[in-house]
């Protein structure tokens, strides 16, 4: 769990994030300290306006949770993470939207994408065969199978199975 940790803090002087956590100071991280095996990485609360390359050759990655970042979108790289089963954007600008790459993760279960300022259901998520749960501020297409649920007074869509 590197949520909000004090390692990502940028010390190289060229950043323009020198004294923020920042995803070069990850990128070093990871590339000291390989982690083949990972099946869950938070990076929750850190600032961060981008991901890593680094963390997409996490082949083994099931859980990544990205909440409560800056981050503006993801790269198509997204579709490395080939066993990703949640994704957990909450709390982040999302203003690019989700790239076509998320359609190619074929065992995504859940995704959160509360508080993202998606303005629409994302149609890339329509086609995953998996996807049993969408946590969004907004409805999927009425056609499509989804029906709506609460916990805890937040509203998610499950997906009805036949």
């Amino acid at each position: 769990d590197l949520s909000t940790s004090e390692e990502l803090r940028c010390r190289n002087l060229m950043c323009e994030h020198v004294g923020e956590r920042c995803a070069c100071r990850l990128a070093m991280w990871f590339h000291q300290h390989p982690l083949p095996n990972l099946r869950e990485l938070s990076l929750s609360g850190n600032d961060l306006r981008h991901v890593p390359l680094p963390v997409f050759e996490l082949a083994s990655l099931r859980v990544l949770d990205l909440t409560a970042n800056k981050l503006r979108g993801l790269p198509e790289e997204v579709d490395r993470l080939e066993h990703l089963e949640d994704l957990r954007l909450r709390g982040n600008h999302l203003d690019e939207g989700l790239p076509s790459a998320v359609g190619r993760l074929d065992k995504l279960r859940t995704v959160d994408l509360r508080d993202t300022d998606i303005d629409a259901f994302p149609e890339v998520l329509l086609g995953l065969p998996r996807l049993d749960e969408a946590w969004t501020d907004v409805p999927p297409p009425a056609d499509q199978g989804w029906t709506a649920s609460s916990d805890d007074d937040t509203c998610y869509y499950q997906r009805r199975r036949t």
